[in-house]
């Protein structure tokens, strides 16, 4: 394999010939996320929980497990099956720094790198790097290991200068390593101020280039990575940036072609018109776009062909422009991923009492509900008798902030961690032969395959 970088707006092997990126990110690996394996709350909330529980010898056990069984050699081989170059892989920094210790590197994270390293380069597969989850929350939600609900990592400036050096070991580590295509800088931001953001990357990149000058380096915009307004010009000559872009089309309760909640008609016309503008930065600034995140859900409300539309679309628009790409996640419990975990599955049956709670009280937010739960009902009638308290007083919020306030909070930084000593409870009572076979349901060998999906994906790529 060789080194990559970028010329232009192309991203090219070291003959000048351009390679294009397609592929999969192996989200929920280095980065446990909540509704993929089907547990409450934030990933640091579950490890202490589980090992509280289980004891910390049969707790690391457990995880190390699922690791073990979630993502292996033979799902490399599928990536490549499909016709796919890349994996992006999204990280935890807790599985290369401990708070207490900053600035001291564990060996373990390591390891699994170099395992993905070493499957990568057997199948002939690209990775990017990915910060999925920095030191103190660099958005205030579950995917980047928060749930405090509040995006500390722009707080505190050592939690940035943490980030930095820790890429900076990183790059020191791989710097000779042509399989990784490069560093990807920080997994959708939420700053209060660009500036910060600006700096961050200013300084990381600087960390990165003491010890390694080949690596291309992948930025990502505000909001979610949605938002280039602001985000200085190129700071790197080997840079890359990074689209993500969710939609209703693919997420909301509605058919594609169709309406959306707010009445507003979405076909591939109007998808491509969306896209194009919120890739017009890198358009302008003559640099290369990795549409790094899309995805799909596959509720029972909304026709399955509708979603295969959508994915088929937005996957012909990426091509026409010229951008490579990753969907999201690769691997669920059947709401999104390409490969799913058997409903039937020992690992869906033990979870099941605390899945039907988690839904019930909108921890998941793919769940198969209405737009309107009980629970809803009563996070909003609390928001309402708030309102009618300070109805009148300067500067109050109006009924419908507090309804999203109380219900982002409640959902995702109250109720899922209540729920998280149960979940645990589960497998009290187990060996580790027994829960290394309960894991088991997460390898690739006992998983099911979205066959429409997968025929979308090899067309693209044939």
């Amino acid at each position: 394999m060789d080194f990559l970088k970028v010329d232009g707006r192309r991203i090219v092997d070291s003959r000048g010939s351009e390679v294009r990126l397609r592929g999969f990110s192996f989200a929920s690996w280095l980065n446990l996320e909540n509704f993929i394996i089907g547990m409450p709350g934030h990933e640091s909330g579950l490890r202490q929980a589980v090992e509280r529980v289980l004891g910390p010898e049969l707790g690391m056990f457990f995880f190390t497990s699922f690791m073990n069984h979630f993502i292996s050699e033979n799902d490399f081989r599928f990536i490549r099956s499909l016709g796919c170059n890349l994996v992006r892989i999204p990280f935890n920094y807790r599985h290369f720094e401990k708070d207490d210790e900053p600035f001291a590197y564990l060996s373990e994270g390591f390891a699994w790198l170099d395992k993905a390293i070493g499957w990568a380069r057997d199948n002939g597969i690209y990775l990017i790097l990915d910060l999925h989850a920095a030191q103190g929350g660099q958005n205030p939600n579950f995917h980047s290991d928060n749930i405090s609900g509040t995006a500390g990592f722009w707080e505190h400036r050592s939690h940035r200068e943490r980030a930095a050096a820790l890429w900076r070991e990183i790059a020191r580590r791989y710097r000779d390593e042509p399989v990784i295509a490069g560093y990807d800088l920080l997994n959708e931001p939420i700053t209060p101020n660009l500036d910060q953001l600006n700096e961050f990357y200013r300084e990381s990149i600087r960390a990165i280039r003491e010890v390694d000058t080949r690596h291309i380096v992948f930025i990502e915009g505000d909001g979610y990575s949605s938002r280039f307004e602001g985000i200085e010009k190129p700071f790197d000559g080997n840079a890359v940036y990074s689209l993500h872009l969710y939609s209703d089309c693919g997420m909301g309760n509605m058919e594609y072609p169709g309406k959306d909640r707010h009445g507003q008609y979405w076909d591939r016309e109007a998808l491509s018109r969306l896209y194009i503008e919120r890739t017009d930065f890198m358009r302008k600034n003559g640099v290369p776009n990795w549409f790094g995140e899309t995805s799909a859900t596959f509720p029972s409300t909304v026709s399955e062909a509708s979603r295969l539309r959508f994915l088929e679309d937005i996957l012909s628009i990426a091509e026409e422009q010229g951008d490579s790409w990753t969907f999201g996640i690769y691997k669920d419990l059947g709401k999104t991923g390409i490969v799913y975990v058997d409903p039937e599955s020992e690992w869906a049956r033990r979870i099941a009492p605390v899945s039907r709670a988690i839904d019930a009280l909108n921890c998941n937010p793919f769940a198969d509900n209405s737009d309107e739960t009980a629970w809803i009902g009563l996070c909003r009638a609390l928001g309402t008798h708030f309102h009618e308290v300070t109805d009148g007083l300067d500067g109050a919020p109006t009924a419908e902030e507090l309804n999203r306030t109380l219900l982002f909070y409640l959902s995702e930084c109250i109720a899922p961690v209540q729920l998280q000593v149960p979940f645990a409870k589960q497998f009290v009572g187990l060996s580790e032969e027994g829960i290394d076979g309960i894991m088991q349901s997460f390898a690739l060998r006992n998983c099911l395959q979205r066959g429409g999906w997968v025929d979308i994906v090899r067309k693209t790529t044939e």
